[in-house]
């Protein structure tokens, strides 16, 4: 097996959030991090099968139950108690807990969200904005602040608890919705998103998706004819393969030796690449930029980078 798995607990306001670490078996001072948020009434394990795939490429996959965010959560905190704002609170307090590991590399750090996991991963991007390399969304759940506004025009009516799609939910998840605006927020991420969604859901439209792309500045969508909410079995596995597939754009394809200095081809157009003296992160070492030129017909970026290349040979992420 090419990757390790061990719990690593975090905290916010007081209670414990559980989670797991996968850790690839491959040898590196620093690894990039993928951070992973489930969706509604979930847990960790459903992003199981993405922490050993992106694992087994790389990268440390950090998977965790949301305070409160599901009926079988090992987290502490009540159903009753969760919202969107306290699942991007959780996962703020995850992100900056993780990026002080000495092994995780925080210029490389990675947001993967689902349903309602893929707002609040889409928000907490907002939030902190370049910090994030990259986020990657799973048929994230954008409508639900104006769906919660249309139901519920006015707080007196909602009630203290509710029985809301397939959890039992306390008032505060639709006031705290409310108050979300979610087309108005998410585009302030300015880096490269992916999303993947089948055209057969609806529990989350498409559109929803559709939308996003007008909004983000840099977007793809990679479409599932017939599939609907929620993947499991194969269908899980290639979402899965796809969002490794998004991950391998940051890949060194190729290294070489230039005047002692190192000409390394980066899969992608990486325009963030183009200016001189930029200090930029690989395989743990950091290199400052000289020179670099796109081919778009390859798709690819070379950079010539002042340090030893012998260093970033092995590098896969």
């Amino acid at each position: 097996m090419n990757y390790s798995v061990k719990e690593l607990f975090c905290e916010n306001n007081g209670q414990k959030i559980y989670g797991r670490m996968y850790m690839p078996t491959v040898k590196k001072d620093k690894y990039p991090l993928v951070i992973c948020a489930h969706g509604f009434n979930a847990n960790c394990d459903y992003h199981d099968e993405f922490g050993r795939q992106l694992a087994a490429r790389g990268a440390c996959v950090y998977v965790f139950d949301f305070r409160g965010g599901g009926e079988k959560s090992r987290s502490e905190g009540s159903t009753l108690e969760m919202s969107l704002l306290t699942e991007v609170s959780d996962l703020d307090r995850v992100y900056n807990r993780l990026v002080k590991l000495d092994y995780v590399d925080k210029d490389r750090v990675f947001l993967l969200g689902g349903s309602q996991g893929g707002a609040v991963a889409a928000l907490e991007a907002a939030k902190l904005k370049d910090k994030i390399k990259g986020l990657m969304l799973v048929y994230p759940g954008f409508m639900l602040p104006e769906k919660f506004r249309a139901l519920y025009p006015d707080d007196d009516l909602i009630p203290e608890s509710e029985y809301h799609f397939i959890m039992t939910v306390g008032k505060k998840y639709f006031i705290d919705a409310k108050t979300i605006d979610m087309w108005g927020t998410i585009g302030d991420y300015k880096g490269d998103v992916y999303i993947v969604h089948g055209d057969g859901d609806n529990v989350v439209p498409i559109d929803n998706s559709y939308k996003a792309m007008e909004i983000y500045d840099h977007c793809d969508l990679t479409v599932l004819p017939g599939l609907g909410h929620g993947f499991t079995g194969e269908d899980l596995k290639t979402c899965a393969e796809l969002m490794t597939e998004f991950l391998k754009e940051y890949t060194v394809t190729d290294v070489g030796n230039f005047g002692g200095n190192s000409v390394v081809t980066v899969k992608g157009i990486h325009s963030e690449f183009h200016t001189k003296s930029e200090i930029i992160s690989m395989s743990g070492e950091r290199y400052m930029v000289l020179t670099s030129f796109t081919d778009e017909e390859d798709a690819t970026t070379t950079i010539l980078v002042a340090g030893n290349y012998e260093k970033l040979e092995d590098f896969e992420m």
